[in-house]
């Protein structure tokens, strides 16, 4: 590859991280949490110190959501010190030196019915803590710490993940796995999202990398459905005869434990994303093809 640069990625132990590089076209460092982790300062200098890189991808993230709704206001959990204080670390430590790009997540916007999505890449994100989860809150609040301090970086925005490999933590394919063994739980007809086809991340990604862009770009599907849709194609492609349980969005939440940790119009928009990297973004429909194709 002539153009290929060198590109660390933290968190590619992760979902996301671990199927990018098998779509990138750039050498990819993907070192372990015991090399490079953000919650010590000291691993990332030497890391970076002893490899050459001209961009630093920072996929690393706490992302279980029940886990971060127990840990709700306390800036010493775990949720806090990855999402909030790595990003400043790494920010720190990048600063004039290496491209950064962060990797974040529609979980920043309410998702509400006074503040619906999906939302453009400059909508304003949540002002309070209480009107979204404690683990978007927590990204919110890196994304802010990166724009006021970033010199050279942008964030990336993704909102339902889904990918062309398998992955345990794959939505649709979770979706799948469920049906197969007869645990389908109840599906939301009126909670609205957007996917993420890991691909077309990974085409975001390479873009910004070769181009080293500065601002907010999101990679999702270009319309909105509800898991409930979702499945009914997904399990009509596929030929599976699983039931497909309804319910509401409000008679679910109403009984949760976590209720802030539940969105109900989220997703993103990718119009400004598409016309400033000249890049072309699924329908729902068509990832759902792509991923049976596969």
């Amino acid at each position: 590859m002539a153009n290929s640069k060198t590109v660390i990625i933290t968190g590619g132990g992760g979902f996301v991280g671990s199927q990018y590089f098998q779509h990138s076209n750039h050498q990819i460092l993907a070192p372990g949490r015991n090399e490079c982790d953000l919650n010590r300062p000291d691993s990332l200098k030497n890391y970076l110190n002893n490899h050459h890189c001209q961009t630093l991808i920072n996929f690393a993230a706490f992302t279980d959501m029940d886990d971060a709704e127990q840990q709700r206001n306390d800036k010493n959990g775990s949720a806090w010190q990855i999402n909030v204080e790595g990003v400043h670390y790494l920010t720190d430590i990048c600063r004039d030196k290496i491209y950064l790009i962060h990797i974040s997540t529609d979980a920043v916007f309410p998702g509400s019915k006074l503040d619906p999505g999906p939302y453009g890449e400059i909508h304003p994100t949540a002002t309070e803590s209480d009107t979204v989860s404690w683990y978007g809150w927590t990204k919110n609040q890196g994304e802010k710490l990166l724009l006021k301090n970033g010199k050279r970086c942008s964030i990336v925005r993704i909102a339902w993940p889904v990918g062309d490999k398998p992955h345990p933590k794959d939505y649709l394919q979770k979706l799948i796995s469920r049906a197969k063994t007869n645990q389908l739980p109840p599906l939301f007809t009126n909670q609205y999202l957007t996917l993420s086809f890991i691909p077309e991340v990974a085409a975001v990604l390479d873009v910004l990398i070769e181009r080293q862009l500065s601002g907010i770009f999101h990679a999702s599907s270009k319309n909105s459905c509800t898991p409930y849709q979702v499945a009914q194609s997904l399990f009509k492609r596929l030929h599976l005869s699983q039931p497909i349980s309804p319910i509401k969005f409000e008679d679910f939440v109403a009984k949760a434990q976590f209720p802030k940790r539940y969105h109900q119009f989220s997703g993103l928009k990718v119009a400004s994303t598409t016309k400033k990297l000249n890049l072309h973004f699924s329908t729902w429909q068509q990832i759902i093809t792509k991923l049976i194709n596969s």
